[in-house]
């Protein structure tokens, strides 16, 4: 299974808690997480890196189906500029990101740098998350994950593919067969870390709000329910990497098959 996760930017600053993305094997080795707050998920489709706005949002991860992903952008492009506005250099927000795309009437233009090259893409604006998909499985925060023996969590799921999840908790979500982003919220046990640490935490996801909020994106095969957690890095508990919010990632703790039609 193929997986990745990546802190979401400003889309999620006006999100409400509930979304998601997929998991990894046990065992499997993931990536460290990037710092908080760097993260934006827009209309596009695009999870982009915006710590370096200068050299425009470097794609992290595609939303399937979206605009982005049916219009030819790659993960590892940096987008510079949406229907003719440049972006280098800003601070972008959600907001400010889709009102560029829809200023087209329903037309998108994207210029892209992919490997030093410029690259432009042009098509139509479409709605995020209607790939079609053969079969369907199931992700869940729902159960007991692993404390003790894997350090990993209870969580929330506050988006699936760019959409936000219903705020009263269910036993699981539905989602299409094949890879799904998810954006996730983690509720790690405050007593299995350091009172002065706990406080440093608080500080920053006050700072941070739904930007501390991370992304999983999981490979999901048909019949298959994957459970989601939280897991605690003990190495990350120090003062530089709360405030970047390395503390914990994003983690499938379990792979089950589940009937789906």
């Amino acid at each position: 299974m193929k997986i990745a996760y990546l802190l979401m930017w400003a889309v999620l600053a006006a999100t409400p808690a509930g979304a998601a993305i997929s998991a990894p094997l046990a065992g499997e080795k993931v990536p460290a997480p990037l710092a908080a707050g760097s993260m934006l998920q827009a209309g596009l489709g695009i999870v982009a890196d915006g710590r370096e706005p200068e050299e425009g949002l470097l794609v992290r991860a595609l939303t399937p189906g979206g605009t982005a992903e049916r219009l030819g952008v790659r993960v590892g492009d940096r987008l510079v500029a949406v229907n003719g506005q440049r972006i280098e250099g800003v601070r972008m927000t959600h907001a400010m990101l889709d009102s560029l795309a829809a200023a087209a009437d329903g037309q998108v233009r994207l210029e892209l740098l992919r490997d030093g090259q410029a690259v432009s893409l042009a098509g139509p604006a479409v709605e995020a998350g209607t790939a079609v998909s053969q079969g369907c499985g199931w992700v869940s925060t729902v159960g007991v994950p692993p404390r003790v023996t894997r350090k990993i969590f209870p969580a929330a799921i506050t988006q699936i593919n760019g959409r936000s999840t219903p705020l009263e908790e269910q036993n699981r979500y539905r989602v299409p067969a094949g890879r799904n982003v998810l954006v996730v919220q983690e509720f790690i046990d405050r007593h299995r870390i350091p009172t002065a640490d706990v406080r440093r935490i608080q500080r920053m996801q006050a700072r941070e709000s739904a930007r501390a909020y991370k992304v999983l994106v999981v490979d999901v095969e048909p019949g298959t329910r994957y459970s989601i957690g939280a897991e605690l890095i003990e190495e990350g508990l120090t003062p530089e990497a709360i405030r970047e919010n390395a503390f914990w990632q994003p983690v499938v703790w379990e792979s089950r098959p589940e009937a789906c039609r």
